[in-house]
C-alpha cells in the first residue's frame, strides 16, 4: 500500500547575497515537501531514522541562497478531501453578517 509522506519545514532566504562573508537567513515561511511511500517499508522504520531521513534530504533542497529545516511530518493513508472553494467562501461570509 502506498502512502503520502508530507514533510514541513521552515524556508528561511539568505539576504547576504551581495557579501561574501556569514550568510543572513531569515524565516520567510513554510514549505511542504511530498513523497509517495511504501507503508510496508514504513512499518520497519523507526520514527528517529525517518525524521533523519526527512532532514538529511531537506539538506539537497538548501543553497546559498534558500534553507530548509525540518519542522514535523505527516503520513497520509488516504488522499485529502477537497472542499468546494465556493461552499466555504459561503460559509465564511456568515460570519461578517
Amino acid at each position: 500500500m502506498k502512502a503520502l509522506l508530507q514533510i514541513e519545514a521552515q524556508y528561511y532566504e539568505n539576504y547576504n547575497l551581495a557579501e561574501k562573508d556569514e550568510p543572513a537567513f531569515r524565516p520567510k515561511g513554510r514549505q511542504i515537501f511530498k513523497v509517495e511511500v511504501d507503508t510496508e517499508f514504513l512499518t520497519y522504520i523507526g520514527t528517529e531514522d525517518l525524521i533523519k531521513a526527512c532532514k538529511n534530504i531537506l539538506k539537497t533542497y538548501s543553497n546559498d541562497t534558500a534553507l530548509f529545516e525540518y519542522l514535523e511530518h505527516k503520513v497520509l493513508f488516504y488522499e485529502p478531501i477537497e472542499i468546494n472553494k465556493d461552499e466555504f467562501k459561503k460559509e465564511l461570509m456568515k460570519h461578517f453578517d
